[in-house]
């Protein structure tokens, strides 16, 4: 039915779907959650809200419904496909498997954490990164909105562990097999400067490199870990934009609310930045300098 709604929306331009309204795409997107696939239907209704936004919206719009178009695709040969790819086509839909025999026991370095609420329901997105493996893991958690336990790893801390990850053709989502055991804080500061230098980073070409890698192995990833090092905070005209010593720039989000306050941390030296790259724009959640973690997400935005 997706597939067949999204052929009907090319076939009369998307012109006529943008002066027919949002309507027929938000019916569509309660279709989609009635078959249990929230994922997709969010995405959805996040593309509804982009007809005739702005000048370009055609422009980003067309890569959307090609991916959901894809996802249909995929759907009507699911059982045909390897289990890796079985796996990224479920968790696309809203449905993530459950964690098979890809389980990986390090000394994780939590790097970042996110909350972000939809409706009644939070979002809350954990980074790690093992420091043997090399391997990044992605823990999130949803729960209601107005429950605020749960699972909180700090920023900068150093924890034992065995993680166990979901099927995919590029493995980020991970579920720990068992509690996570705390062997360094915030307050040891020379241990998790130590892993920190020992991590090291990449540059902005680096970075996007590695992310269109993991795109063309699973074309539904929307978010990837990127952590740059000696990366300079500058103004742009459209906001705030990274730039490495090669003079590659990035972009950040237009409404990032940290910039001044980032600018002031780094006064005129590079700073070791890690944050969600979503293709476009990378949203910057800590910083490191001089042997101290910075957790951007406890900041109050500036304008």
């Amino acid at each position: 039915e997706m597939a067949r709604w999204l052929s009907d929306q090319l076939d009369h331009g998307l012109a006529a779907s943008a002066a027919a309204g949002r309507r027929p795409w938000l019916d569509a997107a309660d279709r989609l959650t009635d078959a249990y696939a929230p994922d997709a239907a969010r995405e959805l209704r996040q593309m509804a809200a982009e007809l005739g936004s702005a000048p370009q919206w055609p422009e980003r719009l067309l890569p959307r419904l090609g991916r959901l178009a894809l996802l249909a695709q995929a759907f009507h040969r699911l059982d045909s496909l390897p289990p890796g790819e079985q796996g990224d086509v479920l968790a696309a839909a809203g449905l993530p498997p459950r964690p098979g025999d890809d389980h990986v026991i390090d000394t994780w370095l939590a790097l970042g954490h996110r909350q972000v609420v939809d409706g009644g329901q939070r979002a809350r997105r954990t980074w790690l990164r093992g420091l043997s493996s090399g391997r990044w893991a992605l823990l999130e958690t949803f729960q209601s909105a107005r429950r605020l336990e749960g699972l909180c790893l700090p920023t900068g801390g150093l924890f034992d562990g065995e993680l166990a990850f979901q099927p995919s053709a590029w493995p980020l989502a991970a579920e720990p097999a068992e509690a996570l055991r705390l062997v360094a804080s915030l307050a040891d500061r020379p241990a998790v400067a130590r892993s920190m230098s020992d991590e090291g980073g990449q540059d902005i070409a680096a970075a996007v490199a590695a992310y269109a890698a993991a795109r063309a192995a699973n074309p539904w990833l929307r978010l990837f870990p990127a952590l740059l090092d000696s990366v300079f905070v500058e103004p742009a005209p459209s906001g705030w934009r990274l730039r490495d010593r090669g003079g590659r720039l990035l972009p950040l989000p237009p409404r990032f609310g940290h910039g001044w306050q980032v600018l002031a941390l780094a006064g005129e030296q590079p700073l070791t930045l890690f944050g969600e790259y979503d293709g476009a724009t990378l949203t910057p959640l800590c910083a490191f300098r001089d042997a101290q973690w910075y957790d951007l997400v406890t900041w109050k935005g500036l304008p």
